[in-house]
């Protein structure tokens, strides 16, 4: 049975969230139209028919991780922009769950960082925020009535890669874990993986290209291990892919062949 499992690159460190309230400015003015385009749609996103309105939101503060704080989206909302910055020098993830979508994105402290997600008003967000407990930051939401604008390019690429690296794994654990053939079709799965990522990365948004193709050449290394496709470099530039596709809104899902 095959099991859809999302590619989590944010949560690794184990971190017991808190919970803290934040409260949103009110959007005032006038709001365009339009909704963001669905992922992967043959057509571009489309644009607002006016200038959309846009409203800075007071700073939220915190020392360590947060579990779900409230985001409320003023009426006529589409999106949300939260500058997130922190002291040190460690990598942070913050999330945003709502009713239309749940993205983690990651980014390292000592600068800020701007990320965007689809936020339609009334859909009852929360914001997450995963970084060890004694690291202050600051995140400054802005909404905006303009849709979340989508990269079609880069949606199909993160599909074609879940695709691609889905029977890697598969291949792996298929082998090592289960047992359900031999040698030669372990071969056989990885080499038709990696014809495929090789291809993509000829072709793929320069931001995962480069590392689709270290992906490709860990699997088809003269030197690589049966049962091991996806080796700690493999994983590392995966990680590297998940992370565009994640700011994109559009998630790399594996999906497992055994286990389920």
């Amino acid at each position: 049975m095959a099991v859809g499992t999302q590619r989590n690159i944010g949560r690794r460190a184990g971190l017991v969230p808190l919970a803290f309230a934040i409260v949103a400015a009110s959007l005032t003015g006038c709001v365009a139209g339009t909704s963001s385009a669905t992922p992967g749609s043959a057509t571009a996103t489309p644009e607002p028919s006016a200038t959309p309105t846009v409203v800075v939101g007071e700073p939220i503060t915190g020392t360590g991780p947060i579990d779900g704080a409230p985001l409320a989206a003023p009426a006529g909302t589409q999106s949300v922009t939260i500058a997130f910055e922190c002291a040190g020098d460690i990598r942070f993830s913050v999330e945003l769950t709502n009713d239309m979508t749940g993205g983690m994105l990651v980014g390292d402290c000592g600068s800020t960082n701007e990320m965007t997600w689809p936020l339609p008003s009334g859909s009852g967000s929360g914001l997450f925020v995963y970084l060890p407990d004694d690291i202050d930051w600051v995140a400054t939401p802005t909404f905006s009535s303009a849709p979340f604008v989508y990269d079609d390019a880069l949606t199909e690429d993160c599909a074609a890669f879940a695709d691609a690296e889905s029977a890697l794994m598969n291949a792996d654990q298929g082998y090592t874990l289960y047992d359900a053939f031999e040698e030669d079709e372990w071969t056989s799965r990885v080499d038709g993986a990696v014809a495929d990522l090789t291809a993509l990365a000829e072709t793929a948004s320069p931001s995962i290209a480069e590392a689709i193709a270290t992906v490709a050449a860990e699997a088809s290394a003269p030197d690589r291990t049966v049962g091991m496709a996806l080796t700690d470099e493999a994983h590392t530039a995966a990680d590297t892919v998940s992370a565009e596709c994640n700011r994109n809104q559009t998630p790399i899902i594996l999906s497992g062949e055994f286990g389920g």
